[in-house]
């Protein structure tokens, strides 16, 4: 027979079983209130989270994403503006070695220290007067009376000289006058501008002369300023006029389009 102390040990451990599990529920339970409670606290700053924060924070990513894109862009500008630079440096440079080839070869003819390249700065050609200012002045050793040459062709002379520059009067204007004669045939004339690029004129050769179309007017160094050997231009047409012939003459050399030249003392000339 079970003892009546056996009894009540196994009533009172029945008991304590009993007691944990309904107070373990009884703590779940407040457990999931409290939950519960705190769930409705918490929703709102989660709800904020979504609306407020998130896109603040997809703002100034957004923002600071814009800000690295525009850095980016300022480099590539600068780079750009830099290449560009570069890129016309080195274009001018070619175009300067294109225009000026052929003078430096020609310059090979004459000293270097009496030969002076000059580029041209500003040019008039009127009805009344053709000429043009070089970068070259006393300073550098010019004086007036040099011949001004391009590539074998006379195309004026120095007229006035200041520090920095010069005036140079071109074979077109009609105060220059140049002895010259016909490659060809020899006969010999005085060159003459009229204030026209497109022609000049060979006047004073004489009708029992004899001239060919296409052939070279070339200085003839009679004078005090020109010297011989130099092209003025090639005949264009001619007809006679009583005791003289009327030449047109065409120019070797556009002077609008003329950007440097040389400008040499006659007596320097080898």
């Amino acid at each position: 027979m079970i003892k009546i102390g056996n009894i009540r040990l196994i009533v009172g451990f029945l008991a304590f079983v009993l007691l944990f599990f309904v107070g373990r529920r009884l703590v779940v339970s407040v457990s999931d209130v409290a939950g519960q409670c705190a769930s409705y606290l918490v929703y709102p700053f989660i709800v904020a989270q979504e609306r407020v924060v998130s896109p603040l924070k997809s703002f100034f990513q957004h923002r600071k994403s814009i800000q690295e894109l525009t850095e980016q862009l300022n480099n590539l500008r600068n780079q750009n503006e830099s290449l560009m630079a570069e890129l016309i440096a080195l274009k001018g440079q070619a175009q300067y070695l294109s225009e000026i080839q052929e003078l430096v070869a020609f310059k090979k003819r004459y000293e270097p220290e009496h030969a002076h390249l000059g580029q041209i700065l500003f040019r008039q050609f009127t009805d009344q007067s053709h000429y043009f200012l070089v970068n070259r002045g006393s300073s550098h050793g010019i004086e007036p009376d040099m011949i001004a040459l391009y590539n074998n062709c006379l195309i004026g002379r120095v007229a006035q000289v200041y520090p920095w520059y010069c005036k140079v009067i071109a074979i077109t204007d009609n105060s220059c006058k140049i002895a010259s004669y016909c490659e060809l045939s020899g006969s010999c004339g005085i060159h003459e501008g009229s204030c026209e690029l497109g022609g000049t004129a060979l006047k004073r050769i004489s009708h029992l002369s004899t001239v060919h179309e296409g052939e070279l007017v070339i200085s003839s160094g009679e004078g005090m300023v020109f010297p011989r050997g130099f092209a003025l231009g090639k005949i264009k047409n001619f007809t006679k006029k009583g005791l003289w012939y009327r030449i047109a003459v065409e120019p070797l050399v556009n002077l609008e389009d003329l950007s440097y030249c040389l400008l040499i003392h006659k007596e320097k000339i080898s």
